[in-house]
């Protein structure tokens, strides 16, 4: 991102242009960012799984975020705390701990559903277990991300030791994770009605074969279509078959069925 920078003591020699660099550089910010989330959303649109989708949060945050170097996603699911997507080892250690010590910024997320930012991991006296076995860790951003479900999720954003989530990036971090949150609710959507479609040719396409297989009976065994129909039924539950199972076999077969 270019940053704006007045020559050296300007500064200090007119007070008003510190306030106008950084309003300059939050301008610039936010034009770098909205481009970055719109490339951000045209690839999460391509996603064809949940897996997929996750994978790809996790590693665009550590380039889309500043000053996030790693990211994770952990959820909450009956009842129990699990780590599903990491950009890294190290991530998904920090993942974990936080669950297996069931504290820290993740685990309070996903109970309050509010973003939690910490400025360094390894020195915060809220978590001091967490504290202890974060080693190496340095400022953290997590916040909720929702698709849809009743699952809560959270995104975690971990920077580099030494560096720091300013405002404007906690804000970026927090738009991200929304960007997250709609690709997945729009996935979700996806494949709940691609399931529905597939559940519909699949009852279509065992109608078909039924009325196929009733006709082969009605020829055959001189029954109208009520009879032939019960016919099949029968062998369905003498066999503990499905009906579809049987209409396919009389189908590929020509073979009547019958009960012993």
């Amino acid at each position: 991102m270019p940053v704006v920078r007045w020559p050296r003591g300007a500064g200090r020699r007119r007070g008003s242009h510190g306030g106008i660099v950084r309003r300059v550089n939050e301008e610039v910010a936010r034009v770098d960012a909205a481009a970055s989330f719109a490339a951000v959303a045209a690839v999460f649109s391509e996603a064809e799984h949940l897996t997929e989708l996750l994978a790809l949060a996790v590693r665009l945050a550590t380039t889309t975020v500043v000053p996030c170097a790693r990211a994770g996603v952990v959820a909450r699911r009956d009842g129990r705390l699990t780590s599903i997507a990491a950009s890294d080892p190290e991530a998904h250690r920090l993942n974990e701990l936080n669950l297996t010590l069931e504290q820290g910024p993740a685990v309070d997320v996903l109970d309050t559903g509010q973003s939690v930012y910490v400025p360094d991991l390894s020195d915060d006296r809220r978590w001091p277990a967490l504290a202890r076995g974060a080693w190496g860790a340095g400022p953290v951003l997590a916040t909720s991300i929702e698709d849809g479900t009743d699952e809560p999720k959270a995104l975690v954003f971990y920077g580099a030791p030494g560096m720091a989530f300013d405002r404007i990036d906690r804000a970026h971090g927090v738009v991200f994770a929304t960007h997250v949150s709609l690709a997945l609710s729009a996935l979700q959507r996806h494949l709940r009605e691609h399931e529905l479609a597939e559940q519909l040719r699949r009852g279509l396409d065992s109608r078909t074969v039924i009325g196929q297989a009733q006709g082969i009976v009605m020829a055959r065994a001189g029954l109208n279509e009520r009879e032939a129909f019960e016919v099949l039924r029968r062998a369905s539950q003498h066999r503990n078959i499905k009906l579809r199972e049987i209409a396919a076999y009389v189908v590929e077969t020509g073979d009547i069925p019958t009960v012993d």
